[in-house]
C-alpha cells in the first residue's frame, strides 16, 4: 500500500492573517485533495513565554498603540544589512526558546511542510544550513513558503527554502530581486477558505441575514483582535448617511461586541452587530463595500468575494503597502479620518455606477483559488 504523504503547515499567531492562511490551506485540502494528510501547528503553542511575549505580544503592542514605532521597524528592516543583523538576532533567540517546536517538528517527520509564517520558514533554513536530519538519518523535507501580504519584506527571502507563494507579479520580481532563484516563485494569491471563492446572491444574503435586500449595506470590519472603535463608526454612519444599513464584527473584543449591541438596540433594522465569527464570508456576501484595516487575509478575503474597501488607518508598515497595492487597483480607497471616511463612503454610493465599477476592480485581482494552486504546485514537487 502507498505510504499516505504527511504535510505540515507551520504558522504563528502573531496576528491573525497567518492562522488564517493556514486554516484556508487546511480547508483547501481536505476539499480538494482528502487523499493527504495535513496537520497545522501554530509556532507560538511550542515556545517559551518570554519568546512569545516577545514575537506576538510586541508586534500586538506596537500595532495597536505605537504605530509609527512599527512601521519605523518595519521600514528600517526592509534592507539587506539591517535586516540580516536583526535575523542573527532572531537566530539566537530562536536557539535557546524553541526547543518544543523543533522536537514536535521531527515527532511529526513530515513529508513536507508550508510555512505561513516567516519565523519557522526561519528556523528551517537556518536548520538546512547547518546540515540537521530528521531521525533516522533523513534529509529535511522540502519546505515551501507562503507570504501573506502583498508586499514581501526581507525577512521572507530565505534562500534555502523550496518554493515561495506570493501574491502578485511585484511580490514575485521584488523576492527574485533579492537573491530567491526566480523559478521557484509562484504567483498564485494569497490563500483563503474556500467559502470565499463561492457564488452568492447578495439580496439572498442579505434576507438570511434579516437585512433589508435593496439597501445598500457596509459592512464594518475591526479585525480578529477587535481594534477600531466600530461601535462608534456604525452610530455615525447610520446617522449621517440616509438609507444604508451597517453589520459590525466585533471579532474577540468583548466590551467591543457589547458595545455594539447597545448602539445596534437603538436603531434597529440598521446594525447588525456581530461577535467573534468563523463565518465572515456570509456577512460579506450580504455587503456591498468593507471598511476596514488592510491585513493581507481580510483583503484577500474581501477581493475573492468581489467586496471593494474603504481603507481605514492602516498600521504603517505591511498594512500601508497592502492600502497601497489595493487602490492602484481600484479596489480601495482611504480614509485617515471620521470625516474622510463620511465622505468617502457618501461619494461611492452616490456616484452613479461607481460601487460596481469598484466591485469589479476587487474582482478582477481576487484570487480565489490560490489555496487549490498552491497545494497542486506543491503536491506536483512531491
Amino acid at each position: 500500500m502507498k505510504k499516505q504523504k504527511h504535510y505540515v503547515i507551520l504558522s504563528a499567531s502573531t496576528g491573525a492573517g497567518h492562522i488564517r492562511a493556514a486554516e484556508a490551506l487546511e480547508k483547501c485540502a481536505a476539499e480538494k485533495f482528502p487523499e493527504i494528510k495535513v496537520t497545522h501547528i501554530d509556532a507560538m503553542k511550542y515556545v517559551t513565554r518570554l519568546f512569545k511575549g516577545i514575537y506576538a505580544g510586541t508586534y500586538i503592542g506596537l500595532a495597536k498603540n505605537h504605530q509609527e514605532i512599527w512601521g519605523y521597524i518595519y521600514n528600517k528592516t526592509d534592507k539587506s544589512p539591517n535586516e540580516l543583523r536583526l535575523r542573527k538576532l532572531r537566530l539566537l533567540l530562536q536557539k535557546f526558546n524553541m526547543g518544543n517546536l523543533k522536537k514536535k517538528f521531527l515527532e511529526l517527520n513530515p513529508d513536507h511542510v508550508i510555512c505561513t509564517h516567516f519565523l519557522p520558514a526561519e528556523m528551517l533554513d537556518r536548520a538546512i544550513t547547518k546540515g540537521v536530519t530528521m531521525p533516522g538519518k533523513k534529509a529535511l523535507p522540502q519546505v515551501s513558503v507562503v507570504v501573506t501580504d502583498f508586499d514581501v519584506h526581507w525577512m521572507w527571502t530565505l534562500k534555502n527554502l523550496n518554493q515561495f507563494f506570493v501574491a502578485n507579479e511585484e511580490a514575485q520580481l521584488r523576492l527574485a530581486s533579492r537573491g530567491v532563484k526566480p523559478k521557484i516563485i509562484h504567483n498564485t494569491g494569497i490563500p483563503v477558505c474556500p467559502e470565499f471563492g463561492r457564488k452568492y446572491n447578495k439580496k439572498k444574503s442579505k434576507k438570511n441575514l434579516q437585512l433589508d435586500p435593496e439597501k445598500i449595506t457596509v459592512l464594518l470590519m475591526a479585525g480578529g483582535y477587535g481594534v477600531g472603535k466600530i461601535d462608534e463608526t456604525a452610530e455615525r454612519l447610520i446617522k449621517d448617511i440616509p438609507g444604508i444599513q451597517v453589520i459590525g464584527i466585533a471579532g474577540k473584543n468583548k466590551d467591543l461586541e457589547k458595545s455594539l449591541q447597545k448602539v445596534s438596540a437603538k436603531y434597529k433594522g440598521k446594525i447588525l452587530a456581530v461577535g467573534f465569527t468563523t463565518e465572515v464570508e456570509k456577512y460579506m456576501a450580504a455587503s456591498d463595500i468593507v471598511i476596514t484595516k488592510t491585513g493581507g487575509l481580510t483583503s484577500s478575503e474581501c477581493l475573492a468575494i468581489g467586496r471593494p474597501m474603504i481603507v481605514i488607518n492602516p498600521i504603517p508598515g505591511q498594512e500601508e503597502r497592502n492600502a497601497t497595492y489595493l487602490i492602484e487597483h481600484g479596489a480601495a480607497v482611504m480614509a485617515y479620518d471620521q470625516i474622510g471616511l463620511d465622505y468617502k463612503l457618501k461619494n461611492i454610493i452616490t456616484t452613479p455606477g461607481r460601487l460596481i465599477k469598484m466591485q469589479k476592480a476587487a474582482r478582477a485581482i481576487g484570487k480565489p483559488n490560490a489555496g487549490f494552486d498552491i497545494w497542486e504546485e506543491i503536491i506536483r514537487k512531491g
